[in-house]
C-alpha cells in the first residue's frame, strides 16, 4: 500500500470515527432532553403535582407548554435521526475495516458513501464536532496540541444548543 493510499484511508477512518462519536453525543443529548421534558410535564400536569405544589393553572399551563415544546422540537425523532446516521457511519467503518489492502476504487467509493451520508445530516454544532475531533485524537495517542482544537468556555457548555458557525470550522481550530 502506498503511503498516499495509507494517509487516505487513515483520513477517512477518522472521519467516520468522528461522525460516529458526533451522532452517538446528539443522540444521548435528544433523549436525555425528551425524558426531560416528559418527566416535567407529567409531573405538572398530575394530580399530585398540583396539591404539592399549589396553583393548578400555572402548572397546568407549564405542562402545555413542556408539551408544545416535544411536539414542535421533536427531541425524539431527532434522537431517532442521528441513530440513523450513526448507525450508516458506523456501517461504513466496518466495511473499511474488512479489507486490508483496499484498492484506489474501494476508497473513491466509501468516500463518495460518506458524502451521501453527510448529505442526510441535520447543520453542524461546530463545537461539538471539535470536541469530537479530539476524542478521536485522544483515542489515536495523537493528544499533543497540534492536534487538537482548542474549545472556549462558552463553547463547551453550549456546544449541544448552540452551532457556533459564526467561523468556518477550519477558521475554529487551534485559535
Amino acid at each position: 500500500m502506498t503511503d498516499d493510499t495509507a494517509h487516505r484511508i487513515s483520513d477517512l477512518k477518522f472521519a467516520l470515527d468522528k461522525s460516529i462519536r458526533y451522532h452517538q453525543r446528539r443522540r444521548a443529548f435528544f433523549e436525555m432532553a425528551h425524558r426531560a421534558v416528559m418527566f416535567l410535564v407529567i409531573m405538572t400536569g398530575s394530580g399530585a403535582a398540583f396539591e404539592i405544589f399549589g396553583d393548578g393553572r400555572l402548572l397546568a399551563t407549564i405542562a402545555a407548554l413542556l408539551g408544545a415544546f416535544d411536539l414542535a422540537y421533536s427531541p425524539g425523532s431527532r434522537a431517532r435521526d442521528h441513530i440513523i446516521l450513526h448507525q450508516r457511519f458506523s456501517s461504513l467503518l466496518a466495511e473499511t475495516m474488512r479489507i486490508s489492502v483496499p484498492s484506489d476504487q474501494e476508497i473513491r467509493n466509501w468516500t463518495a458513501e460518506r458524502l451521501r451520508i453527510e448529505a442526510d445530516e441535520p447543520p453542524i454544532f461546530w463545537a461539538l464536532e471539535k470536541d469530537c475531533h479530539n476524542e478521536v485524537c485522544f483515542a489515536r495517542g495523537k493528544s499533543s496540541p497540534e492536534y487538537l482544537n482548542r474549545l472556549t468556555l462558552a463553547e463547551r457548555i453550549f456546544m449541544q444548543l448552540y452551532r457556533f458557525d459564526i467561523a468556518t470550522p477550519a477558521a475554529q481550530r487551534r485559535n
